[in-house]
């Protein structure tokens, strides 16, 4: 019990509907082991202005063979009211939020009280230092052909990340890695726009919000723990419709359409950053970033610590 954030999510730089870079709230969590199967259950209150309470709860599923492969299956869910309490339907920590809405166990009846998105995660430690990681979420999902037939799409957004680390030893340890990110123009919206995937006006997962995409690849570098070194590249396509320009703005309707849609921004950043321990408490750090958005020239930043 206390403050902070969750991430849930397989792989490094590839959250989706959670990350360790959102805003932090109040929650409170607890898990179980047993042996190959893990099970985890927060709830947390997130924030209120003059009328609206908003709360996230989360509830997820993990196998692993304790070896290299993990697999984990897990449930996110925004839901908000005009001075709505907490609702202790969500604290079953075995009830899915399709059983709790369709069955009207909410405090505030009806099917537009809350938002629920559901992620399925696969890491993978293959042979050689070959690390496979992926992420799979559905936010809404078709499957009613007049529906289909009137033009509305899946809301969904995936994520991928592989990384070839070299043999472990006494000298160094090198890593490379290549991501893609892609969350869908109407993902992690909702009809009522307080219970969009958002915290304090920032998303609570993928920092760029939705409607976009993202490629990265990079290496980085560590000799005796005593010199870190990394390099990044990475370009990505944010449209009008992300939830960092409106991140209350509930969707309009989930038709198909261009993506990202409305006006595309483009961005390329170029980030290489290195930390020298010349003791085990005292470093030295920099960072020089390049950037480029749109068909802008490059602008860079140094930093220095």
């Amino acid at each position: 019990i206390g403050r902070g954030r969750q991430k849930w999510s397989a792989g490094d730089g590839i959250d989706l509907v959670l990350s360790e870079k959102s805003p932090a709230y109040d929650y409170g969590l607890f898990g179980l082991n047993f042996r190959n199967i893990k099970g985890r259950f927060f709830h947390g209150f997130l924030e209120s202005d003059s009328l609206t309470n908003r709360y996230i709860t989360g509830r997820g599923v993990e196998w692993t063979n304790h070896k290299n492969f993990n697999l984990s299956l897990s449930e996110l869910v925004v839901y908000s009211g005009i001075n709505r309490p907490i609702d202790f339907a969500y604290f079953n920590p075995m009830s899915s939020h399709l059983e709790v809405e369709l069955n009207n166990r909410q405090n505030k009846i009806g099917t537009d009280s809350g938002n629920g998105a559901w992620q399925l995660s696969m890491d993978i430690m293959a042979k050689k230092g070959l690390r496979i990681s992926g992420n799979f979420l559905i936010d809404e999902f078709i499957l009613d052909d007049i529906q289909l037939d009137s033009g509305k799409i899946n809301g969904i957004a995936w994520s991928f990340r592989a990384c070839w680390t070299s043999k472990k030893t006494e000298e160094y340890i090198f890593s490379l890695y290549g991501s893609y990110l892609y969350v869908g123009t109407h993902t992690f919206r909702h009809e009522e726009g307080y219970n969009n995937f958002v915290q304090r006006s920032m998303p609570l997962g993928w920092q760029d919000g939705s409607d976009g995409k993202e490629i990265k690849i990079g290496l980085k570098y560590f000799n005796k723990n005593e010199l870190i070194f990394n390099l990044d590249i990475i370009r990505n396509e944010i449209g009008s419709n992300s939830l960092i320009y409106s991140p209350y703005k509930p969707y309009s309707g989930y038709k198909s359409g261009p993506f990202p849609s409305g006006i595309v921004s483009k961005s390329l950043f170029i980030v290489a950053g290195s930390q020298w321990w010349w003791k085990p408490n005292i470093s030295a750090f920099s960072e020089i970033q390049f950037s480029k958005f749109n068909d802008n020239n490059f602008s860079a930043d140094l930093i220095i610590g």
